[in-house]
Parts: structure tokens; sequence; C-alpha cells
């Protein structure tokens, strides 16, 4: 049983490196696209491959700051050079990537704000009250619950690791399935996966 609790252990510890180091890959690789269009005078495809690599969001050594960072330079050049309507979709873009990429809290908050800041007062063209009034309905978004979502991220390993330790002890070495213990993790992995869709609500 220790081995193969070992062996678990090794799979799921190479499945989060893998799904890790695709997701730095694909961050950076998008992110040195983008400026190398931007080099090269393109910047309509310049700022898609930059919105690409803001996407691909991972904690402390992703691209996603650097890629935010260029996009909010693009939009901040746009807008101060009289260019709004052009600013106008990455500042949307910007909001957008870190909404979505909000897990136990907002990353890149003070961009967030920023942005906001800016669609408020291009939608508003100049009147006062219309900008304030749209501030507040961008800044209107749910705030992620980071206790819920702490939940949601411990019952999703908890799933995972019910789930292969069962499916995996649900045949015998001969290769015979033992029908009760199947049907008990497929009764487990339906159950926690009920309680993390309602963790996932929550937060």
């Amino acid at each position: 049983m220790k081995h193969r609790l070992t062996l678990i252990a090794v799979l799921f510890g190479i499945f989060l490196v893998f799904v890790s180091v695709r997701v730095v890959y694909e961050g950076w690789h998008e992110y040195n696209t983008g400026i190398r269009l931007q080099q090269e005078n393109k910047p309509a495809k310049a700022v898609t491959h930059l919105i690409r690599a803001a996407r691909w969001y991972f904690p402390v050594i992703g691209a996603d700051s650097s890629a935010i960072k260029a996009l909010t330079d693009i939009a901040d050049t746009r807008f101060t050079q009289g260019q709004k309507q052009a600013a106008l979709p990455i500042y949307r873009e910007i909001r957008a990537t870190i909404l979505g990429s909000r897990s136990l809290y907002t990353p890149h908050e003070s961009t967030l704000k920023s942005c906001e800041n800016r669609i408020a007062t291009i939608m508003a063209n100049g009147d006062l009250a219309k900008r304030n009034r749209y501030l507040a309905q961008l800044r209107a978004h749910i705030q992620p619950n980071p206790w819920w979502s702490l939940a949601a991220v411990l019952t999703f390993l908890a799933w995972l690791f019910f789930s292969g330790y069962g499916f995996f002890y649900s045949v015998t070495k001969t290769g015979k399935i033992k029908w009760k213990t199947f049907g008990m993790t497929i009764a487990g992995s339906l159950g926690l996966l009920a309680i993390l869709l309602l963790f996932l609500r929550l937060a």
C-alpha cells in the first residue's frame, strides 16, 4: 500500500508540474511574441498576443504581470495622445483579465482600479455625473471570498486524490474490477464534485 500511495503522489506531482510549466511557458511565449510584434510596428497583433499572455495567470513567475503592464502602457499612451476610443477596448480587456484571474484574492488591484477610472472617463465623455455612475457600476463586481475560495481549492485537491486513489484500488493486480469499491468511488467522487461546485459558487 505504501508503494501505491507513493506512486499516486508522484503521478499527481508530475501532473501539477506539467500544468504549471505549460502555463508559464505559454504566457511568456505570448508575451515575447507580443513585444516582438510591437517592435515591428504591428500594434494590433501585438495587443492580441499580450492579451493572451495576460490571461495565462501564474503567481510570481508568470508573464501576466509583464503583459498587463505592457498593455497598460499601450492604453495609457493612446489615452494621453487623445486616442481614447482606441484605448477603451484595451482597458476593458485588462479589467476582464484581472477579474478572471481572481481566486483567493484579486491580483493587480491597483491596475484594476486605474483601468476602471479610465473606462468610466472615456465612456462619460466629459460628463462628471455619468462618469461617477459608470465608475460605480464598474466597481460593483463581487470580490472573491478568500475562505470559500480556499475551501474550493482544498476540495478540488481532495477530489483529485480520492478519485485517483479509489479508481486505482478498484482494479486488482489481475485486472478484476472490485465493483463495490468502484461504486463507492464514483459516489464519493460525485459528492466531492458537487461540494466543489457549491464552494466555487459561494467563492
